[in-house]
């Protein structure tokens, strides 16, 4: 099968191309130039052979209607991961977050409809906002969209864009909500992950901050990309919306705690982000309905992801 892969480079698309790579599929990836994505390509191709897998890499973005174009011409399937992802980045340069987030998931869609392709489409918990009670699950259907800051106000409006599309040209789409994703290679620092800033800040003998104490769901990435790997290769018709989690929440401080207990570093409470929800709680019924079940703890894939980073950063 040919799958093209947008930001197929990233964190979440690396370690997807590994997976279908080594399942012998053809992967395209577009992604935008930068020494990090060239990192991530040099890993991959450090990996062949790949069970007969062919990998293609394009540079270049979403935003560019005519590269789009070419890409999924050739594909069986697209998966749409291509996104300014981090809320800080999207909240220092809103324009340039609505041009990739919003914009260049319109470029997807508009070629997926020309050519009759099958499309994954990665949104995000973040879409949901804060739940309106304690307690409270969102579901994919029922609970309202009520993005706190750009970041998911983009990813919502690219959610209800795909979702129209399925509906308005009887295309074949899937939209999966993950709720927080972890693991090896994620970045850390400046408009870095929660997890790794805090690990990488720990090995270096530095104090760990902790900014407020919202309660979080984390998957770890070789379950959530297993998940994906499980929709690319069933061919379902029509709009569908899944939730991509694993049920058990954490809350940053308790995370924090972990981290200091593996590392020895200390811990320093700083002010919450503006505008971040303080907690969320994902309806997992239809996922695990469709036998999207996590095999891999927040335990021990928190420690063993400590233990990676041990490695990888000394």
């Amino acid at each position: 099968m040919n799958v093209l892969v947008t930001g197929g480079l990233g964190f979440q698309g690396g370690h997807l191309t590994r997976r279908l790579l080594h399942r012998g599929h053809h992967v395209t990836i577009l992604n935008t130039p930068s020494a990090r994505a060239r990192l991530a390509r040099d890993r991959l191709c450090a990996g062949a052979p790949f069970s007969h897998g062919i990998l293609d890499v394009v540079w270049g973005s979403v935003t560019s209607p005519l590269l789009v174009r070419s890409c999924v011409d050739q594909a069986d399937v697209v998966v749409h991961l291509a996104a300014v992802a981090n809320p800080e980045a999207c909240r220092e340069d809103p324009t340039h977050a609505l041009l990739v987030n919003v914009r260049g998931t319109q470029h997807i869609l508009d070629m997926c409809r020309e050519y009759r392709k099958r499309l994954l489409h990665v949104s995000t918990c973040e879409v949901y906002g804060a739940p309106t009670s304690d307690g409270l699950l969102q579901h994919e259907d029922s609970s309202p969209l009520n993005p706190a800051h750009i970041y998911g106000a983009t990813k919502a409006a690219a959610d209800r864009l795909a979702y129209a599309y399925a509906l308005e040209f009887h295309m074949s789409i899937v939209i999966v909500r993950p709720c927080n994703v972890y693991g090896p290679y994620q970045q850390a620092g400046e408009h870095g992950a929660v997890i790794p800033t805090m690990t990488t800040r720990a090995l270096r003998g530095e104090t760990i901050i902790v900014r407020g104490s919202p309660v979080r769901e984390f998957v770890h990435v070789d379950d959530v990309t297993r998940w994906y790997v499980q929709l690319i290769e069933h061919e379902d018709a029509g709009a569908v919306v899944l939730n991509l989690g694993t049920g058990e929440r954490v809350s940053i401080p308790e995370i924090a705690e972990i981290i200091a207990r593996e590392t020895g570093a200390p811990i320093e409470l700083a002010a919450p982000r503006p505008s971040e929800p303080r907690a969320f709680a994902l309806d997992l019924s239809r996922a695990r309905a469709n036998g999207f079940e996590s095999s891999i703890s927040f335990a021990s894939g928190l420690v063993g992801y400590i233990e990676w980073a041990r490695d990888f950063y000394k």
